[in-house]
């Protein structure tokens, strides 16, 4: 049975609540494989790919494009790594100088594929991918193809790459796309199985991808209530990589589901200073406000709100309609995202944006969207919840509410707060909930 298929254990989802779910760049090309001449095909391989690969022999001096590709995709690995784009900009001239010689001119348009897609040039990146898919056909350009069209909303597709992907390469990289599709088609379940596996095909001597395994594992885990499970697998992240800036934030948020703000806040404070992203930084700013840092955590709001209109707008227009303030600003910024992206989570932030501006129509329009896939996760239900409930569907807004109450630990602190209210709104009891059910 194809990973990709529905298992037969199937569960509802109950998804990782963060606006800009992570897909980190799993397919780094093969060290082995990477400057593959045109028309070559790819070995099949059982494993992932290492850093150096199996069959590199390294007391042997590395070709000069080799060298120069190695330096592509550290600039990249730069940027995930501190959020500077700069580094974004020199891949991007390391990519140019490749794409010259037609002996490595695929590495640098998969090169190139990658920074498009991590700076949200998605029209540009697919047009990169499908010709790098059509032309050379390698795991790693079916498994970019993919990423794109999953972030365009284009699961179908997305999948097909994917299984591509899966036939050249099993390994890692399929491995853990296949976990993040059944995580949105609300396998979860399946999707702790497949990712465990990438976990298990990667390799200690390339420990980033493992370490990123293991952390998205263990937010499954905790999703499902297996607190102790969540745990192990993420301190088994920070053993093979220490300091691993998504294994602290995920550890973070396992601690702050626990309502363990104090132990949450030195992990967020160390992720959000090796990633500042937005959607870690407004992490970190609830919890500062759940710890009584009041003042620190109103400059940190600043800060990040500044940089987040250009960096992760999407983030920022939850934030701003979470908050309440300047949801015409939020609505704004929701729907130039999709101008670009139209996956399920682009769709739930115009929503949750029109909803806070008092354009319910538009607000059930895409939520009904983002609920296409089957998604169900803790920031999706409380939306939808509320924008059914000011639509009169009492009985809908009922469900959401309980599915939302049933994941409430997977909420931001800002998120729960709004939930509560609605909760006691409705007039349903909420007292202890979250200590009794856990």
């Amino acid at each position: 049975m194809s990973l990709f298929s529905k298992p037969s254990t199937y569960c509802v989802l109950t998804a990782i609540a963060s606006a800009g779910a992570f897909m980190l760049i799993l397919n780094r090309p093969n060290e082995t494989s990477q400057s593959q001449t045109q028309g070559s095909q790819p070995a099949r391989a059982t494993s992932a790919p290492a850093s150096p690969g199996p069959d590199v022999v390294t007391d042997v001096k590395p070709q000069p494009s080799r060298t120069l590709e190695n330096q592509g995709w550290q600039h990249i690995a730069d940027a995930r790594a501190t959020g500077n784009s700069s580094h974004y900009r020199d891949a991007l001239r390391v990519a140019g100088q490749l794409e010259e010689s037609d002996e490595t001119r695929f590495a640098g348009l998969l090169l190139r594929g990658h920074v498009l897609h991590q700076t949200h040039r998605f029209a540009e990146a697919r047009a990169v991918a499908e010709s790098l898919a059509t032309e050379r056909g390698m795991h790693t350009d079916h498994g970019l193809l993919g990423d794109v069209l999953l972030d365009m909303g284009e699961v179908n597709s997305a999948i097909a790459a994917y299984e591509k992907q899966m036939a050249l390469r099993p390994g890692l990289e399929a491995y853990a796309r296949a976990a993040q599709v059944r995580w949105l088609k609300g396998q979860t379940s399946g999707a702790i199985e497949a990712m465990a596996m990438a976990a298990r095909s990667g390799s200690k001597r390339n420990p980033e991808p493992v370490a990123w395994t293991l952390s998205m594992l263990a937010l499954y885990q905790f999703q499902t209530g297996a607190d102790a499970e969540a745990l192990a697998s993420v301190d088994a992240a920070l053993r093979l990589s220490p300091g691993h800036p998504r294994a602290l934030v995920a550890k973070a948020r396992i601690e702050m589901g626990r309502g363990r703000f104090s132990e949450a806040l030195p992990l967020l404070n160390e992720g959000a200073a090796k990633l500042p992203e937005p959607a870690t930084l407004w992490l970190l700013t609830d919890c500062l406000k759940a710890t009584g840092e009041e003042a620190r955590a109103d400059r940190m709001q600043a800060g990040w709100i500044k940089r987040a209109a250009k960096e992760d707008p999407r983030t920022l227009a939850l934030y701003l309609a979470t908050a309440g303030d300047d949801s015409a600003q939020a609505l704004r910024l929701a729907k130039a995202e999709l101008d670009v992206r139209q996956d399920v989570f682009t769709h739930d932030a115009v929503a949750w944006a029109a909803f806070a501006a008092g354009d319910l129509k538009l607000a059930s329009q895409h939520i009904a969207l983002a609920l296409g896939e089957g998604t169900e996760d803790a920031r999706l239900c409380l939306h939808a919840g509320m924008i059914a409930r000011a639509s009169n569907n009492r009985a809908a807004a009922d469900r959401f509410f309980d599915q939302a109450r049933e994941l409430r630990h997977m909420l931001f602190p800002a998120e729960q707060i709004r939930l509560d209210q609605a909760i006691a709104d409705a007039g349903q009891s909420f007292t202890n909930f979250n200590q009794t059910k856990r």
